[in-house]
């Protein structure tokens, strides 16, 4: 009996935190809640990711996009002059969202070129990353992953 507690001990002594924290980042639900927290949380808010605003449209877009429904998974959105902007337009660049895990940590990427240049150099603005709000979220959605990666390892 007290065989498996020292070996589960032993194991225990030899967890790499950084090895279990790169693997907990491969988590499809991880990257989902990440992903979304930016996109969706924070960019459809026209946030940045500092918590401010981006910018606000103007008379010209709400004429030009007068009757529009931009849709982006089941959600529409409008342009709606005074109003954030939200970066729902074709979806191209909400799809593009992906997590790209690298040695100590990830980055999150998206395609934010458009014909006129990036979004991120258009407005001047840092779009992809997590605002402090989000932080708290993505660590909350990591730990129970973390748990269970380390429960993994300790009992093989």
């Amino acid at each position: 009996m007290f065989e498996s507690i020292y070996k589960v001990l032993e194991d225990a002594q030899k967890l790499d935190q950084e090895e279990i924290a790169y693997d907990c980042y491969f988590d499809e639900d991880f990257q989902t809640i990440v992903i979304n927290s930016n996109r969706i949380g924070q960019l459809t808010a026209g946030e940045d990711v500092n918590g401010g605003i981006v910018g606000t449209y103007s008379p010209n877009t709400d004429i030009m996009s007068e009757g529009l429904t931009f849709s982006f998974e089941g959600q529409n959105y409008e342009k709606i002059v005074g109003e954030p902007y939200n970066f729902v337009d074709s979806g191209d660049f909400f799809r593009s969202f992906r997590i790209i895990v690298q040695n100590d940590g990830f980055i999150i990427y998206a395609n934010d070129q458009k014909v006129d240049g990036s979004l991120s150099e258009k407005f001047n603005a840092e779009l992809l990353g997590l605002n402090d709000e989000n932080i708290k979220r993505m660590v909350e959605a990591l730990l129970p992953i973390f748990i269970r990666e380390t429960r993994r390892v300790l009992l093989g």
